[in-house]
């Protein structure tokens, strides 16, 4: 499943990780998470993944992406 930040305010993120995560793809094996080259959206998302135990990893090849798993 894929979630795409493009064009949301880093204050609505919070609300769209819990959405996309918990009620639209629970329990899904891998999430890719788009936030473009925004250092703060980086940082947003990565500190929600963090405090919900779920394994990541931006890729090298794409900077702009963060590959989640439970």
């Amino acid at each position: 499943m894929e979630l795409d930040l493009h064009g949301y305010k880093h204050a609505d993120v919070i609300d769209k990780l819990n959405h996309f995560f918990f009620w639209e793809y629970p329990n899904c094996d891998e999430y890719i998470v788009i936030t473009g080259n925004s250092n703060k959206m980086k940082k947003i998302v990565i500190n929600w993944l963090e405090e919900h135990k779920y394994c990541y990893y931006i890729p090298s090849y794409n900077l702009g992406i963060i590959k989640v798993s439970e």
